[in-house]
């Protein structure tokens, strides 16, 4: 639910924002605070996973539940986020760590 939250507010012509009746520029800003949300409630669910499994929780488990996996998808969803505050002085770094991280962190998620 939270990437969708992301997403959604961010896509061009977004079915919320027409909905809403806002313009593209005015749900930005709330694309930044749901990925600042996404970034912390993912920080806080792995810190938690890693106290409770300790080093078991960092196995790729092929069967069962896979851990790893979404520590990778964490690790994809750093830059993006110390990338954004970056975004005005280097925006093609921004856009392309975006379009390449974020597919990967799905998949991953």
């Amino acid at each position: 639910f939270c990437f969708a939250s992301v997403l959604f507010p961010v896509l061009r012509n977004s079915p919320v924002a027409y909905l809403l009746g806002t313009s593209f520029e005015r749900t930005v800003p709330y694309h930044r605070w749901t990925g600042c949300l996404l970034f912390g409630v993912v920080t806080i669910h792995g810190a938690g996973m890693l106290w409770e499994k300790g080093g078991e929780a960092l196995e790729w488990d092929v069967g069962g539940r896979n851990n790893l996996a979404g520590l990778i998808s964490w690790c994809c969803i750093v830059p993006m986020v110390l990338g954004a505050a970056q975004r005005r002085r280097c925006w093609e770094v921004f856009h392309c760590v975006h379009l390449v991280l974020f597919p990967v962190s799905i998949v991953f998620a």
